[in-house]
C-alpha cells in the first residue's frame, strides 16, 4: 500500500448542532477533523432525504475518504476511490457512521539498484496529486531511467515507460519504494529506496529541475532535490550515453556529484564530475562538468515542479 500521512482524529463543531453527533433522521453523523502534515482540516457533513454529503476544503491533493461504525476498536474502510475533489456522497443508511480523510504522502525517495551499492541509483518525487517523477541510472544495464508525470495508483503501484527506452514498474509500501527496470536490451534491474526527511534546510528549494548541458558534449540534464539536501543528478547525451548519481546539496546551496557513464560501444565506465550552485531566488542551478579534471562545459537547470 502507498504511504499516507498519519491521521489524527478529533470531534469538531457542526454548525448549530454542537459537539460530535446528533441523531438526524435515523443516522448518527460523527464529523472528525483529519490532521495531515501538522495542519487541521475540517471535514463537514450534511444529509439530504437519501444521502450523506461530505465536504472538505479543495486543493488538498490526493484524498481517501474512510468510514467507520465504531471509534477506537472499529476498522476504517475506504469509501469510494481516491479523489482530488472536495466532496463525496454516499447513500443514507441507519446506524452510526464516522468519517475521516487520509492524505497521500507527498515526498522524496532515494535508493540503489541491487548489487550496485557504490554507483548509479535513483531519485523519485511524489506530489500531492499522486503524480510521480523518477530519475535513475543503472550501471549494470548502462541505461538511464526517466519517467515524468506518471500516475501512482491507490494501492501504491506504478508503471511508466522510460523516456530513453525500457519500462519502470514498482510500488510503495510504508516508507519504502521497490521496483524493477527492464532496459531496452532486455536486462532487469531491481531497485529499492526509502523516504527522505520531509523537512530540512532546502525546504524552499526542493523539487524537480530540468535543463541542458553544453560544451564538448551536449545533452539534457535533470535533478531531484529533497528538503534535506539529498539530490539525484542525471545526464543524457546521444553521444556519450547516460549517467547519474546520488549527492548532497550543502548549506551554501552547492553540490558536487561524481557520476559514471558508459560511452556507447565502450565497455569501461568513465567518471563525470558535475558541480554547481543553486540560486534560491530564481530556483536555477548553474555549474559545469569535467572529465578527469578537464573542464568540458556548462550546465543549467530550472525548477519545473514541486511536491
Amino acid at each position: 500500500m502507498i504511504e499516507w500521512e498519519t491521521v489524527i482524529v478529533k470531534p469538531v463543531r457542526i454548525a448549530r448542532w454542537g459537539w460530535m453527533a446528533r441523531c438526524l433522521a435515523g443516522i448518527w453523523l460523527g464529523v472528525l477533523c483529519a490532521q495531515a502534515g501538522g495542519a487541521g482540516v475540517e471535514l463537514s457533513v450534511r444529509r439530504t432525504d437519501s444521502s450523506v454529503i461530505l465536504a472538505w476544503p479543495s486543493g488538498l491533493g490526493w484524498v481517501q475518504v474512510q468510514r467507520a461504525t465504531v471509534l477506537g476498536s472499529g476498522a476504517w474502510v475506504d469509501l469510494g476511490a481516491v479523489t482530488s475533489e472536495g466532496t463525496m456522497q454516499e447513500p443514507l443508511e441507519t446506524g452510526v457512521a464516522f468519517y475521516r480523510l487520509r492524505f497521500l504522502t507527498k515526498g522524496f525517495f532515494f535508493g540503489r539498484f541491487a548489487g550496485q551499492e557504490e554507483a548509479g541509483g535513483f531519485g523519485m518525487m511524489v506530489d500531492s496529486e499522486g503524480r510521480g517523477v523518477v530519475l535513475g541510472y543503472s550501471p549494470d544495464q548502462a541505461q538511464s531511467l526517466v519517467g515524468t508525470n506518471f500516475a501512482i495508483q491507490a494501492d501504491g503501484r506504478f508503471e511508466v515507460e522510460s523516456l530513453h527506452g525500457g519500462v519502470i514498474a514498482g510500488g510503495f509500501g510504508g516508507a519504502e519504494v521497490n521496483g524493477t527496470f527492464v532496459s531496452t536490451n532486455g536486462l532487469t534491474g531491481v531497485f529499492r529506496g526509502t523516504a527522505q526527511s520531509k523537512t530540512g534546510i532546502h525546504d524552499s528549494n526542493a523539487g524537480y529541475y530540468r535543463g541542458t548541458f553544453s560544451g564538448l558534449f551536449n545533452g539534457e540534464a535533470s535533478l531531484i532535490l529533497a528538503p534535506d539536501g539529498t539530490v539525484f543528478v542525471h545526464t543524457y547525451s546521444s553521444l556519450v550515453g547516460s549517467s547519474g548519481t546520488v549527492g548532497t546539496f550543502d548549506a551554501s546551496n552547492q553540490v558536487e556529484a561524481i557520476t559514471q557513464f558508459t560511452v556507447p560501444g565502450a565497455g569501461v565506465p568513465a567518471v563525470l564530475s558535475i558541480r554547481g550552485k543553486l540560486d534560491p531566488g530564481t530556483h536555477r542551478f548553474s555549474g559545469g562538468y569535467s572529465l578527469g579534471g578537464l573542464e568540458l562545459g556548462t550546465i543549467s537547470l530550472d525548477r519545473v515542479s514541486v511536491p
